[in-house]
């Protein structure tokens, strides 16, 4: 895998081309069957900003099958003795704590936010589970500013498969004043 983080890095600083790119790509790990198209619109991505290179890598590691390692230890809850002890300390200083703090979220939703430059705004919430069908959940000129910036729309499913982190995905304004905004919750 780290051969294939190299390629990545090699092709988002220009370095390699994406020809060559995918042939190596494809010699490496022939199990992600990516065709020419699909490689150009992985190496847009790239090149774009819009990911990266981990990212790109994490989708494809996604596509080949592959398994991440479990961690060695799974981590240990805090003691409840410590716990107590601390929400004690918190409720007497009047700083309020959770039992999470501190801890990922897991998303669950893109957030789609679109308006355009007539005044016509549109939200809308489409569950990750979805991913497959988010092409036909978003307004199709949320899907045409988001091509403008040179991002493939046909890649916005495999982004979400990917298991994305809580947070701004994309964010784009036209000449004309439309905005989309698209956001992991």
């Amino acid at each position: 895998m780290d051969q294939i983080k190299k390629i990545l890095d090699m092709v988002k600083q220009g370095r390699l081309s994406a020809d060559d790119s995918f042939k190596l790509i494809s010699a490496l790990n022939p199990r992600l069957k990516l065709s020419h198209d699909e490689w150009e619109r992985y190496v847009g991505l790239l090149r774009n900003e819009a990911l990266g290179t981990a990212e790109v890598e994490t989708i494809l590691n996604g596509r080949s099958g592959a398994q991440f390692p479990d961690p060695p230890f799974p981590p240990r809850p805090p003691r409840i003795d410590t716990t107590i002890e601390s929400a004690l300390e918190s409720a007497l200083s009047g700083i309020r704590k959770g039992f999470g703090a501190g801890q990922s979220r897991t998303a669950t939703t893109l957030k789609v936010e679109f308006e355009s430059s007539g005044g016509a705004s549109m939200r809308t919430n489409i569950p990750l589970a979805l991913a497959d069908h988010a092409l036909k959940l978003i307004p199709k000129e949320a899907l045409g500013m988001i091509a403008e910036q040179g991002i493939d729309p046909q890649m916005i499913p495999d982004l979400l498969k990917s298991s994305p982190p809580v947070g701004r995905l994309m964010d784009f304004t036209d000449e004309e004043g439309s905005q989309v905004r698209l956001t992991i919750e």
